[in-house]
């Protein structure tokens, strides 16, 4: 899905998402009915998997892709950072929530299309100036809940990149 975009480390995504299916269903849960803990376990369910796979071997931390402080308002978490909490208890990869910020208001990509997801996310990350120098040339992994376009992880991926020179590894717990 990156491949000729961005340059990834590491990609996985535990999962698959079908319209209507189990899948679809629990992370509507997740996100829409405030049942945060289904992310904690999905997370800790996948990480107990990865390590198996050596995932985790080199990682240095596990960045949950944010939401606009409006968003995280109405729905009082963001399901990828409970998700990558799960990652990081399983994995013992520290994950950081201040480093990369979503500083521009979006409405929700679920029925765009591929060219207009691409827009909805462009220049909407930020990287808290204060902390980025303690992650210049690390290894992060970027974790969100589903990959459909792959635009929203492309974007934050293409910012961390060109102001931290790190590398780049993304983990979705569904692909769409």
């Amino acid at each position: 899905m990156f491949t000729g975009r961005i340059q990834i480390e590491k990609a996985s995504a535990y999962l698959h998402f079908v319209k209507n299916g189990m899948v679809q269903s629990l992370l509507h849960y997740l996100k829409y009915r405030n049942k945060d803990q289904i992310g904690i376990y999905l997370g800790k369910m996948a990480g107990k998997d990865l390590a198996k796979d050596n995932f985790f071997e080199g990682l240095n931390h596990i960045i949950p892709i944010p939401l606009h402080p409006k968003k995280l308002k109405l729905r009082k978490y963001n399901q990828a950072e409970k998700i990558a909490f799960g990652l990081a208890e399983t994995s013992g990869v520290q994950m950081e929530t201040q480093l990369l910020l979503r500083s521009k208001f979006n409405e929700t990509q679920t029925r765009k299309s591929r060219f207009n997801r691409w827009l909805n996310v462009e220049a909407i990350f930020t990287i808290d100036p204060e902390i980025r120098g303690e992650f210049k040339g690390k290894h992060l992994l970027l974790v969100d809940d589903v990959v459909t376009t792959g635009s929203t992880l492309e974007a934050a991926a293409i910012l961390l990149e060109k102001e931290l020179q790190c590398k780049i590894s993304i983990f979705t717990i569904a692909i769409a």
